[in-house]
Order: C-alpha cells, then sequence, then structure tokens
C-alpha cells in the first residue's frame, strides 16, 4: 500500500483580480477552490497514474471535509485524523502581481498526533511505501517527523521525504529511501551556495553518507 501524509493541508482559494488595489473595493472576475498540500498534491498524482493510495494527516470543519470529498471524488482512499478548528484556507491572488496569503492552520495537539501514529503501527506492512511532504501543523513538534521515520524503518517500509533543514536531516539516521532536496534546500542544509552540477552531487553523496539511500 502506498500512503501519503500531509500535517497541514489547505484549501488554495485562487482569486483572479485584475489591477487589484489596496485600501478600496475589488471585484473577481475567477475564483477556484483547490485542495492542496504536497502530500495531498502527491496522492491525486498517484492516482492519476494509476497508483492506487491512501492520503492521510489532519483535517478540521468545513474546509476540511471539502478537502476529503475533493480526493474521494478522485477515487482516493481518505484516512485522516479529524482534529478541532477548521483547515486553512490560502488566499493565491493573481492580478497584476501574484500575491500569496498562507494561514496557519489548527492546532494539532500531542493526542492528535499520536492517534495517526497508532493508526501507522497497526497498518503499515513490511514493503509499503509513506510519502511524507510539507512541513509541520501548527503546534505540532518537529519531532514528528523523526517518530514517522524511525517507524517506517522499523518495519521495514519505504519513506519517500520532502521537506527541509533540519526537519530533513534529523530523519537521515532512519534511511529514507528517498529525499528530493532542491539546489537550493541542499545548499542550506549545509551553509554553501550551490552553483554547479558538481557541488550538487558531491553534497547528495554527503545526504548518502548521513542516512538517505537515495537522494533526488
Amino acid at each position: 500500500m502506498i500512503y501519503t501524509i500531509t500535517f497541514n493541508p489547505a484549501i488554495d482559494l485562487v482569486v483572479k483580480v485584475p489591477n487589484c488595489e489596496l485600501g478600496t473595493l475589488n471585484r473577481s472576475v475567477e475564483e477556484n477552490y483547490v485542495a492542496g498540500g504536497k502530500g495531498i498534491n502527491m496522492s491525486v498524482i498517484l492516482k492519476r497514474l494509476g497508483f492506487d493510495n491512501t492520503a492521510t494527516g489532519f483535517l478540521a470543519g468545513f474546509s476540511g471535509n471539502f478537502i476529503k470529498e475533493a480526493l474521494q471524488a478522485e477515487g482516493i482512499q481518505t484516512n485522516f485524523i479529524e482534529i478541532d478548528g477548521v483547515t486553512r484556507i490560502n488566499l493565491k491572488l493573481k492580478s497584476t502581481e501574484e500575491t500569496e496569503i498562507n494561514a496557519n492552520g489548527p492546532v494539532v495537539k500531542a493526542d492528535d498526533f499520536a492517534r495517526l501514529v497508532e493508526y501507522f503501527e497497526e497498518n503499515l506492512q513490511d514493503g509499503d511505501v509513506v510519502f511524507l511532504a510539507g512541513n509541520a501543523g501548527n503546534g505540532m513538534d518537529h519531532s514528528a517527523y523523526t517518530t514517522i521515520a524511525k517507524l517506517c524503518d522499523d518495519k521495514g517500509v519505504k519513506l519517500v521525504l520532502d521537506t527541509t533543514k533540519d526537519l530533513l536531516t534529523k530523519c537521515l539516521p532512519y534511511h529514507p529511501f528517498i529525499i528530493k532536496p532542491n539546489h537550493h534546500e541542499l545548499g542550506e542544509i549545509f551553509g554553501v551556495t550551490i552553483e554547479t552540477e558538481e557541488q550538487i552531487v558531491d553534497y547528495a553523496k554527503k545526504l548518502q553518507d548521513m542516512g538517505a539511500r537515495n537522494v533526488l
């Protein structure tokens, strides 16, 4: 089975407003509501490529229901932990320039995360694949990433990890199957500016030495 985890999903409200002006009334000419979050995006891509998967993470309130229904309409199985509050709605304003406002999202309590861990302890099997992508939810301890990484390592599950900096490096001792830092993120990890392909290869190999099995 393939699982995706999105700790802090969002609805992306994409609003098109020609010549938007601050401090006055503007009217949109187009609005779209899109279920978002890196793990959720991965679930959609996998399903459209023909790979069944289960989307997991945390959802809350009416906006959480929207995301769950959008995924189920794509034929994606969902098993989110329902939490208090409202799943965040991010504004993507398209005008002469593009402006984004990202919300914090609902608070994820320790008990909420414990329920997600319990779900994976009961369901993960040797040979499964877990995609963990994006940043931590509001109020979450960053150790959540290492908890998931260790659980996958213990159970013989392939972990595909898409996150940055310390969140990534602290998971490397648990041998994630694939990590995918871009060259900016790769430079941030080692405190350098990446300028050549040779540097990319050299620092990617350093990540393998630290525990990553494959660096994309």
